[in-house]
């Protein structure tokens, strides 16, 4: 499920926010984020205020730029 409120969740109706230990985890095993029907690899991993973040590119990068979205977890 696509939503616009760029939160990492863990079940696909988006009802449950991934915890930030959680989005880790995740990324240190190289799972994909999942957004409607497509997936993506994320890139990066990073913390703010105990405020887990993952970054992944989506469609629309072109040569020299890349388009990116970054999803957020809740401090644990």
């Amino acid at each position: 499920k696509e939503t616009a409120d760029n939160k990492a969740y863990s079940d696909s109706e988006c009802k449950v926010q991934m915890k930030t230990s959680e989005l880790k985890d995740a990324f240190i095993k190289r799972a994909l984020v999942k957004v409607g029907e497509g997936y993506f690899v994320p890139v990066s991993f990073t913390v703010s205020g105990k405020i887990g973040t993952v970054t992944y590119a989506k469609a629309g990068s072109t040569t020299g730029t890349a388009a990116t979205v970054a999803l957020a977890a809740v401090a644990d």
